[in-house]
């Protein structure tokens, strides 16, 4: 038994170039049922295996950002709370094999009074789509592990997940904690056991003087600093003089849209809250940083809110590697549609014509002693019309192909444009019978131009080929002309169908349909390679259009006539 469902294989030319055949074979029988010859069917797939080999490498590369980030990264379901993936760090800091995460909910790492509060946090970002929150996890062996996890809801395999950020603050929080104790210290022991404060001061100043990250503490109005530890001036690049003169003089660095937020939490400060936030810094040699801000308040021993202290560190470094992977994720999910649609699309069209030619082949084959020559020529001309269609769609999407990889060839000439436009409407003219081409250049005095005569007569034959497919049969389709000092104006309009305003934003992506397009052929090519051929020319389209009302596409090519 044959089966004629194609199947790709890869060859080699006697070039030595890699190509792909998407082969299709189909049992040919003689009158007594017996299998008489095989017929085969083999085109060349390579521009459609190039692109799913793209796609590939896209989700490789980040895969590759995934494993080998610094920080363990989970993927939660945001309804059953599942672990559905990690990366070798988050196994690393846990101390379980990566298998044994994912069977596993993201509550059963936590003791039950940290865990509960899962389902609050969850709620909150799903609302807020970010959220950035503190966490104890607990280690295979029993350990506790305080940890900072920066968490968004992202979009993986249709449908939403969380992605989790997830770093050990273990030193950060033992810091904090000698921090307080120190503070303590200070407090209850200034009169009786002057030497010990000393001691501990000391201590202090150790620590915070030699750790990468800002230590500040202020009185509870903020209008006095007390005290702000080296490291402000190698993030900030600001003197700590300037702080203890003016203490709110570090806002002058922040970035202007993160200005409201921050005094926002600064009011939150002097009101005694404890606070977590990040925002962005500009340092004097105009270099811009992210900075990982906390607070929280100080009480004396009256139980008194009477200063505030912070921590506040540089954290550009992880933001840039999130941002390459929501990138990285962005551009897969935008990879993954285009593949879809170019599955979809080269699925449709390519089983139409193929059919055409099977079936005209068959009754070619066994009614052919019965025809005339004039039916003969006309199966023919469907097997030839169907393979034109089928070359046509190849030619495109090589165009597309050549275009993203710069290998187009961009071979600008003096066109005189009137003439030129004229004997393409012609052309077009002849094509079809239904619709007429009414070509205006009335006001064009000199159509001398330098322009790329291939692409310029791609880029009209698509629009005006366009224009006469989505029009009621009977109407008028215009090509209008004009030129002025620095561009020459191409305006192709139609009274057709219109295109949708949702439709606009995605008019020139490759194999991009319109929603009301119905049983209309077409690839969703035509307009991306006009879109191409106009940027290779350094020029500009327009679209105005209203669904049911027509549509109006304005190209502006360099007007130049020298070359």
């Amino acid at each position: 038994m044959f089966s004629q469902q194609p199947y790709v294989v890869r060859m080699f030319r006697k070039d030595g170039a890699n190509i792909w055949l998407e082969l299709r074979e189909t049992p040919m029988y003689d009158d007594k049922g017996n299998l008489s010859a095989i017929e085969g069917i083999a085109r060349d797939v390579s521009d459609r295996q190039q692109i799913l080999l793209a796609l590939h490498e896209s989700a490789v590369k980040y895969r590759r950002l995934f494993e080998y980030a610094n920080d363990s990264i989970f993927i939660i379901d945001p309804q059953t709370h599942q672990i559905l993936d990690v990366n070798e760090n988050a196994a690393k800091q846990l101390g379980y094999t990566r298998s044994e995460l994912q069977k596993r909910k993201i509550d059963q790492l936590s003791p039950p009074d940290a865990a509960a509060r899962n389902g609050i946090i969850f709620q909150e970002l799903l609302k807020k789509g970010s959220v950035l929150y503190e966490q104890v996890h607990q280690h295979a062996d029993g350990r506790l592990i305080p940890v900072e996890i920066s968490s968004r809801v992202i979009e993986s395999g249709g449908k939403q997940v969380f992605q989790s950020f997830v770093r050990d603050i273990t030193e950060r929080q033992i810091f904090i904690d000698v921090l307080q104790k120190i503070n303590e210290e200070l407090e209850q022991r200034v009169e009786e056991r002057t030497a010990q404060l000393r001691s501990s001061e000391e201590k202090f100043r150790q620590l915070a003087e030699n750790i990468r990250q800002v230590f500040w503490m202020t009185t509870s109005d903020r209008t006095q600093m007390l005290y702000v530890s080296p490291a402000y001036e190698e993030i900030w690049g600001r003197s700590r003089s300037s702080l203890y003169h003016a203490p709110d003089s570090w806002i002058e660095s922040v970035h202007p849209d993160d200005r409201n937020r921050v005094a926002d939490f600064i009011a939150k400060q002097c009101q005694g809250e404890h606070i977590r936030e990040e925002f962005q810094i500009v340092r004097s040699d105009g270099s811009t940083h992210w900075i990982g801000a906390r607070s929280f308040p100080i009480y004396n021993d009256q139980g008194e809110f009477y200063r505030i202290a912070g921590i506040a560190e540089d954290i550009t470094d992880r933001k840039l590697a999130e941002a390459e992977i929501y990138k990285a994720l962005a551009k897969e999910k935008e990879l993954a549609e285009l593949r879809s649609r170019f599955v979809a699309m080269t699925s449709h069209e390519f089983r139409t014509p193929l059919s055409t030619i099977l079936s005209a082949a068959e009754l070619l084959e066994y009614y052919s002693h019965k025809w005339t020559e004039k039916e003969k020529k006309a199966q023919l001309h469907q097997m030839k019309s169907a393979v034109q269609q089928m070359t046509q769609l190849l030619e495109d999407v090589m165009l597309i192909g050549k275009s993203d990889s710069g290998k187009l060839p961009f071979n600008p000439e003096r066109v005189e444009l009137k003439d030129f436009c004229q004997v393409l409407v012609n052309q077009l003219q002849l094509g079809q019978q239904q619709h007429e081409i009414v070509f205006n250049c009335q006001e064009l005095q000199n159509s001398e131009v330098y322009l790329d005569k291939k692409l310029l007569r791609q880029i009209l034959t698509n629009l005006v080929s366009n224009a006469i497919k989505y029009s009621p049969e009977g109407g008028a389709v215009l090509l209008e002309i004009s030129k002025d000092e620095e561009w020459v104006i191409f305006r192709v309009i139609d009274s057709g169908i219109g295109i949708p305003a949702k439709d606009l934003p995605n008019l020139f992506e490759a194999f991009y349909r319109c929603s009301n397009v119905k049983a209309i052929a077409g690839t969703g090519l035509g307009l991306a390679i006009v879109k191409k051929f106009v940027d290779i020319h350094g020029g500009t389209i327009d679209v105005r259009s209203e669904e049911g009302e027509g549509t109006t596409f304005t190209v502006k090519l360099p007007g130049s006539a020298d070359g």
